[in-house]
């Protein structure tokens, strides 16, 4: 639900699927290319490396990766953690920042 929201708003109008099977979807969007992934299936860190997975991160690339700790080792780290959880009224979204790309990113979507 998340990472739908977060296309709709950057301008993807077409389907958004889970990754749970495939570990990566792909969305080129004119902005950035965004790769949603979820590592949920791996047994091993490794796995990482036998699909190739580093090879979506680029400049121009967004990565959002569900289950991240199971890439431990391989997987990148985070600009930017974000942790989702509910509360009595809703949900909460708590975004936490790593490195100064991460901070930056925060401070412009949160500007207002």
């Amino acid at each position: 639900t998340f990472v739908r929201g977060l296309l709709r708003g950057c301008g993807h109008q077409g389907t958004v699927k889970s990754p749970t099977y495939t570990l990566v979807e792909s969305y080129p969007l004119a902005r950035a290319d965004f790769h949603h992934f979820d590592l949920y299936r791996f047994t091993s860190p490794e796995e990482w490396l036998d699909a190739g997975l580093d090879e979506l991160f680029t400049p121009r690339s967004i990565c959002l990766i569900e289950w991240p700790q199971l890439g431990e080792g391989f997987a990148p780290p985070p600009d930017i953690d974000i942790h989702l959880g509910h509360t009595e009224t809703g949900r909460r979204a708590t975004l936490n920042a790593h490195t100064e790309t991460g901070q930056k990113s925060l401070e412009a979507w949160f500007k207002n």
